[in-house]
């Protein structure tokens, strides 16, 4: 018994705080979106460089390190913004170079196709989403000169819009993300997005779908626009970004049951642009695009160990079961 727990422990055992260059993505781009199902990542749409957008969708295996080409999205796009949903991907909103878009695409991993939903009813850019109890709340943004306040919910059993409750802070180049049935927006900026033309904002603040109202958070400490964000262990992380003077490699940790932020370890490459998504308590930081005069996308991955372990919990003789299975196999079954 003292070896098997010794074993447990050095088995399950992870390094918290810590990061790790993992595969590529095949397609370098920034101002794409990326969405987990299924123990997988898919990261759809973006841009190459600043007049080329692409319909790119490529799923990552975390278990593997191995990126598979799956499905274009139909229209390529970027500023886009996804949501999982019941085993389906939703992605909604965004721009094609030449125009805003209303568009809903949802995506079946398993099927590997694409349909159309009903469009948004507001056009718009550089917004943010999230998904409480089957319904995708799409936040924010920008109509090409203006920022936006708007919160549009997106019944997925109805295919149907709803207005809701606008945001205090009107921003484009925002992030969300959804704990205990809570959303909150995060950082962004006042002015369209795109180009850096306007305050850049630490502003948080909670949205309670329940009751279709608004609160005030503690600011982000460091002011930021086009960084990745996601959740784990009931906490949620943001990562890299951009000022009007400085393109960030910091991560910083908000925990909602003390409205406090904690500075974490940085990321490994500076970069804006990017998206992240969450997979068994480790985070991908996933593309984006390096400080540079002229943006180009990249292909960088970098795997974030928030400590979270998300698996059901078994005992103590189930997990030495499975371990000695395994040391057996790997000896031969000598042991």
């Amino acid at each position: 018994w003292i070896i098997g727990f010794l074993i447990l422990n050095s088995v399950c055992f992870s390094a918290p705080d810590t990061w790790v260059k993992k595969a590529n993505m095949p397609t370098e781009r920034y101002g794409l979106t990326v969405a987990a199902s299924g123990g997988k990542i898919y990261a759809i749409g973006g841009m190459l460089d600043m007049v080329s957008s692409v319909n790119a969708v490529e799923e990552y295996d975390p278990a593997t390190d191995i990126w598979t080409n799956k499905k274009e999205i139909p229209n390529a796009r970027s500023g886009l913004t996804s949501c999982e949903a019941d085993g389906k991907i939703y992605v909604i909103g965004g721009a094609d170079m030449i125009f805003l878009l209303s568009d809903v695409e949802e995506y079946d991993p398993a099927g590997d196709k694409w349909r159309l939903m009903t469009n948004m009813p507001t056009a718009r850019g550089a917004l943010a989403s999230s998904v409480v109890d089957g319904k995708i709340y799409a936040i924010g943004g920008t109509d090409g000169i203006n920022p936006l306040a708007n919160v549009e919910e997106y019944d997925v059993a109805k295919d149907r819009w709803e207005r809701k409750m606008d945001m205090p802070t009107p921003r484009s180049g925002l992030n969300v993300c959804e704990i205990n049935g809570k959303i909150y927006a995060i950082g962004g900026q006042a002015g369209p997005g795109g180009q850096i033309g306007g305050e850049i904002l630490s502003t948080v603040e909670e949205y309670d779908p329940a009751t279709d109202t608004w609160t005030k958070k503690a600011d982000m400490p460091t002011p930021r626009t086009a960084f990745g964000i996601s959740a784990a262990g009931g906490k949620i992380y943001v990562f890299g970004g951009i000022t009007k003077n400085n393109v960030f490699n910091s991560v910083e940790e908000y925990d909602p049951k003390t409205d406090t932020w904690t500075k974490k370890a940085d990321m490994l490459t500076p970069r804006w642009g990017l998206a992240a998504a969450a997979v068994n308590g480790k985070v991908y930081a996933v593309g984006g695009t390096l400080p540079a005069a002229e943006p180009k996308g990249e292909a960088f991955v970098e795997e974030y160990d928030t400590g979270y372990i998300s698996s059901e919990p078994v005992t103590p003789f189930g997990n030495m079961v499975s371990i000695w299975a395994k040391i057996k196999q790997e000896s031969g079954g000598t042991r």
